[in-house]
């Protein structure tokens, strides 16, 4: 897959570059500007774009928007490198489009992890395409029914996900009771009661040794491909577009109202209120 890496520090750039191709996994290209990426990526067409924050004329904020509003590059994966240690910096970059962001000064073992986490979220994006022309056919032997697509996402997860099925019934049966009494309007409410029984989704790329062991016992590795299932229980479910509202409420599920766990970082009200519940 190539990657476009995007940076107007020399050394920075032969950095991440050098860490990339030692993988002999990508081909990587480089640019010095955001202007001088987005004429690349137009042409190159890369599966991902990593780029610095802080650049003159076109930041990575700017460069970010351009990509994700370009008919032909909006489902790059674009990850953001920046020094910024602020909370609501960093959300503003997911905000305008960033699919991840990583803290200079960073690990190369935990830039590899991330591209390579973020690079199968773009792998299980083409296979849904896929998978959506399957759902298509399989919603129409369903009548359209939209209760049946959920159901049968439902037991696709509990399938390979070992007790997935218990856990998303009570899930939703408790979310739809919060919610009732919190008076959610009927469109978040039903929204909110979905994500509850799809809340496990994104676990169905981990590998089934890897899901049957307990916390402790998970590798640094296992434990970072974990933490990964919210992300991608979005791709996933974004793919469906009845279904946009409720992935938007599983990205942010494991967070912490303080802000401590990993994943993002985000806290309080920044968390969606249905998340949250």
């Amino acid at each position: 897959m190539r990657i476009l890496v995007v940076d107007d520090d020399p050394t920075m750039l032969r950095v991440v570059q050098h860490t990339l191709l030692e993988t002999n996994q990508y081909d990587v290209v480089t640019a010095s500007s955001g202007e001088e990426a987005l004429q690349i990526a137009q042409e190159a067409l890369p599966a991902m774009i990593i780029s610095d924050y802080y650049m003159p004329k076109m930041n990575g904020f700017a460069l970010c928007q351009k990509v994700k509003s370009h008919p032909q590059l909006f489902d790059t994966i674009f990850l953001l490198l920046t020094s910024a240690q602020g909370v609501e910096h960093k959300v503003q970059g997911l905000n305008i489009g960033a699919d991840d962001y990583l803290v200079k000064p960073f690990n190369t073992d935990e830039l590899v992890s991330k591209v390579a986490a973020l690079l199968r979220i773009k792998a299980l994006q083409e296979q849904s395409k896929q998978q959506a022309a399957e759902l298509k056919e399989a919603n129409q032997q369903l009548e359209e029914s939209f209760a049946g697509v959920v159901d049968l996402l439902t037991t696709l997860i509990g399938i390979h996900v070992p007790d997935a099925s218990i856990r998303a019934e009570r899930a939703a049966a408790i979310a739809r009771w919060i919610g009732e009494r919190l008076k959610f309007d009927p469109t978040t409410l039903k929204a909110l009661e979905i994500a509850a029984h799809l809340h496990e989704i994104g676990k169905v790329q981990l590998l089934d040794t890897v899901l049957r062991k307990d916390t402790h016992e998970l590798t640094d590795l296992e434990r970072t491909s974990v933490s990964q299932f919210p992300v991608l229980g979005q791709y996933l479910v974004e793919r469906i577009p009845q279904l946009k509202t409720v992935a938007l409420f599983l990205r942010p599920q494991i967070e912490n109202f303080d802000g401590t766990w990993y994943a993002f970082r985000i806290m309080k009200k920044e968390i969606p209120f249905p998340s949250r519940v």
